[in-house]
């Protein structure tokens, strides 16, 4: 298993920035590899539109207090 294994916490930043280091560390990924994002809640959507434009398939968990995660991996 890859390193990319496990989560990046992007909570404490804002748009943009949580949009490219998401996508930078997606684009890491090998074909059964998993990352998993912490996010603000209110930059879920956000998040998910700009990697699934970018060909990564997302799934997002059920909301905490202030942040949400989601699993990505590549659509091989």
């Amino acid at each position: 298993m890859s390193d990319l294994n496990k989560i990046l916490d992007l909570s404490m930043f804002g748009c943009p920035v949580h949009k490219t280091k998401a996508l930078a560390a997606a684009q890491q990924l090998a074909s059964g590899d998993v990352l998993r994002l912490k996010v603000n809640n209110d930059a879920v959507s956000n998040v998910v539109q700009h990697l699934t434009n970018n060909e990564f398939h997302c799934e997002t968990g059920a909301p905490d207090v202030l942040t949400t995660m989601i699993k990505v991996t590549r659509n091989d």
